[in-house]
């Protein structure tokens, strides 16, 4: 049997694996491509070596510590594949604040960066807040303000010497297509960013199995590509354009695959750059105009974001796209048959998007991350 469905024998393997011949397997496999049975097999393993704890289960153990109530189970959460090598900001992590700010229940998984330049907690470290403070400061951040941080745990105990390796040669693996489903917290819905079109039948495969098994009860996919353009540019791309010509955001750059999977199904192409959109004004980005930077950049664009001084051209598209991610993950709560077809859909989408835009114009959210620093604080 083939160390790539029997994750028992690979992780017994990896205790004595060279580097050289960890990374070998590890980008044959990719290589070859990863099969959802075979990373339904790792993550199956993964969640009985680090069962995610239910919300009602903590509540339970820890109401005596902090002496609050949540809604059991009702927290959502925003990922990516990464893997895109578009280097942009943070933008998850960003949706995470402001979806949460205008109300909706955020459990965020993240880790340090692998194939990313710079990963969520490395940003949320940059933007003041400690990860590593106990479970019932985490919980009592949620039911003041409607958002926490989780690290997986098996990330950093199990996955550590495949993410080091991902990390140092900055390239995709298994770890990138299973990183979404291993968040530590039971969630109701997820937001999933897709970096490879290749990946899609299998996140979709996954997607279906963890609502079938009772883990979730709704995913929304995001994949951005030039593929999906009515008319594909054939002008010259210059050196930035030539890294990738995909993302897994939604954004005004490149068109994006959604795709909604709970007890009902659809997919859709939409470009935010079309007239469909154009009540919004948007504008019509280039990746480059989504490029971040290292930690400490990255933060600051958050924080322009938030304070309301994304101003000049590149920061104003940057807001946008921030804006566009969470007016996208805001739809998780709603009932999926309402997007019976593109037009439904981009309406509720400008809906959500005009709200958030006012919120981003009107209110501070440096004030809402200084309420956050209060908990995430040894």
């Amino acid at each position: 049997m083939s160390l790539t469905n029997n994750p028992k024998e690979f992780f017994q393997w990896l205790e004595t694996a060279t580097e050289g011949t960890l990374f070998a397997f590890i980008s044959e496999w990719h290589k070859k491509g990863e099969s959802s049975e075979e990373l339904i097999s790792f993550i199956e393993f993964l969640r009985e070596k680090a069962p995610p704890l239910s919300l009602s289960d903590l509540v339970y153990e820890k109401n005596a510590e902090i002496g609050v109530s949540l809604h059991a189970d009702l927290a959502y959460d925003c990922a990516g594949t990464g893997g895109d090598k578009s280097n942009s900001f943070n933008i998850s992590t960003g949706t995470a604040f402001l979806a949460a700010y205008a109300g909706l229940p955020v459990i965020k998984n993240g880790g340090r960066s692998a194939s990313s330049k710079v990963g969520s907690v490395d940003v949320l470290y940059e933007l003041g807040l400690d990860l590593d403070i106990s479970e019932e400061r985490k919980l009592e951040a949620f039911q003041k303000l409607d958002l926490s941080f989780f690290s997986s745990k098996v990330s950093s105990e199990y996955l550590l010497p495949v993410k080091n390796l991902a990390r140092k040669y900055k390239e995709s693996c298994f770890i990138n297509l299973i990183a979404p489903f291993l968040s530590p917290i039971e969630l109701q819905g997820q937001i999933i960013g897709i970096a490879q079109a290749r990946w899609i039948p299998v996140i979709k495969e996954i997607a279906r199995y963890f609502i079938q098994q009772g883990y979730r009860q709704k995913f929304i996919l995001v994949h951005s590509s030039e593929e999906f353009l009515e008319n594909p540019s054939q002008e010259p791309k210059d050196e930035t354009e030539l890294k990738s010509l995909v993302l897994d955001e939604f954004n005004t750059a490149l068109p994006s695959k959604i795709i909604f999977i709970s007890e009902y199904e659809q997919e859709f192409i939409l470009n935010p750059a079309s007239e469909s959109f154009s009540e919004l004004a948007l504008t019509a980005a280039r990746l480059k105009d989504l490029e971040g930077g290292n930690t400490e950049k990255n933060a600051q664009i958050l924080l322009k974001i938030f304070t309301g001084e994304a101003k000049n051209s590149t920061l104003k598209i940057k807001a946008e796209t921030l804006t566009l991610n969470t007016a996208l993950m805001l739809l998780i709560k709603e009932d999926f048959s309402l997007f019976h077809d593109e037009k439904s859909l981009v309406k509720e989408l400008t809906r959500n998007y005009v709200k958030l835009k006012k919120i981003l114009e009107t209110q501070n959210l440096y004030e809402f991350l200084g309420e956050l620093r209060k908990y995430f604080t040894k």
